[in-house]
């Protein structure tokens, strides 16, 4: 078993890979123009599905859309899915053998993650979800911090 970080918390351990997956989201620091003219849409907003234990992303998506039950769920569909198609897609010749149903999804209490769609979703799928405490944003990582 491989033990959590914690800002001082005791932390459940995790034991195997998609035993818990965390997922976030963070403004991408680029801002997206216009094919066309060149003018300014937006800058784009990153979700990604972390495995604690493995520490390897195992869904994402980009788009130009606030983080919504939308964008969980299609980083969740993202993270149950091959990614070998879509590399080799775009020509990159690399292995992301990282994909499954996560057993417990370990969220802050955005509204996104509260949202009905989510939890109907879950239930189905036998996906258990599991809220950071209220009010300690150290108590685990953000999208953000993951990439610094």
């Amino acid at each position: 078993m491989r033990p959590l970080q914690s800002a001082g918390d005791e932390v459940p351990s995790v034991g195997t890979i998609l035993e818990r997956v965390q997922i976030d989201h963070t403004v991408i620091d680029m801002i997206v123009v216009d094919e066309r003219e060149r003018r300014p849409i937006g800058r784009p907003y990153l979700t990604v599905a972390i495995d604690v234990y493995s520490r390897c992303i195992i869904g994402m998506v980009v788009t130009l859309e606030a983080p919504s039950a939308v964008s969980v769920g299609l980083c969740l569909a993202y993270a149950g899915t091959d990614k070998r198609p879509w590399l080799e897609g775009l020509g990159i010749e690399a292995r992301w053998p990282m994909s499954g149903k996560p057993r417990l999804l370990y969220l802050d209490n955005a509204s996104e993650f509260k949202s009905e769609g989510l939890r109907r979703g879950c239930d189905q799928h036998g996906i258990e979800l599991a809220y950071r405490p209220m009010g300690r944003p150290h108590y685990c990582g953000s999208a953000r911090s993951w990439f610094r």
